[in-house]
Formats: structure tokens, C-alpha cells, sequence
């Protein structure tokens, strides 16, 4: 699970990077979420619209952790964990 090592916080996975130095490497210690790498609270980015959107660090972290508690209810995601199937239906 990806965890910032300057926040210590849980992103998802698209907003994490590499430490600078530690590129390459197997580990996933050696991340930072952008926000931390860009020293920002608040991030802009072009939407699914082509709409310029703000995204702040909390937002993020409520998102993913809401995300994680919805995947973990879903019966269908706990019987592929179990069973090592990749068919996943509803």
C-alpha cells in the first residue's frame, strides 16, 4: 500500500513518485505522494473535461481511505482475495 515517507500518509498509487535518488529501486518505501513533492496542500490538474481542477492533500487522503473501506465491504473482492481468482462479478 502506497505510504508517504515524508507525511506518512496513504495515497493511491497515481499520486505517488519516487524519492529523488531512489529511482529504479524494488522498494516502495522509497516514495512520496506530489504533494509532498511539490511542497503543496492544494494541486491543479487538467479534469476528465479538459476542465483545470484543485485537488487538496486532505480530499485525497479521505478519498482513498473511503475507496479502501468500500473494497474491503465488497463480497465479490473478498472471495477473489480468498480464493486467487481474477474473475471479479457483481
Amino acid at each position: 500500500m502506497p505510504k508517504c515517507q515524508k507525511c506518512y500518509q496513504f495515497y493511491p498509487p497515481d499520486f505517488m513518485r519516487d524519492i529523488e535518488g531512489t529511482e529504479g529501486t524494488p522498494d516502495q518505501e522509497d516514495r512520496q505522494c506530489v504533494f509532498c513533492m511539490l511542497d503543496k496542500k492544494i494541486i491543479s490538474f487538467t479534469g476528465k473535461n479538459g476542465i483545470e481542477e484543485q485537488y487538496s492533500k486532505k480530499q485525497c487522503q479521505r478519498d482513498y481511505k473511503e475507496f479502501l473501506k468500500e473494497l474491503k465491504s465488497k463480497a465479490s473482492i473478498a472471495k477473489v482475495l480468498t480464493k486467487g481468482s481474477t474473475n471479479v462479478i457483481e
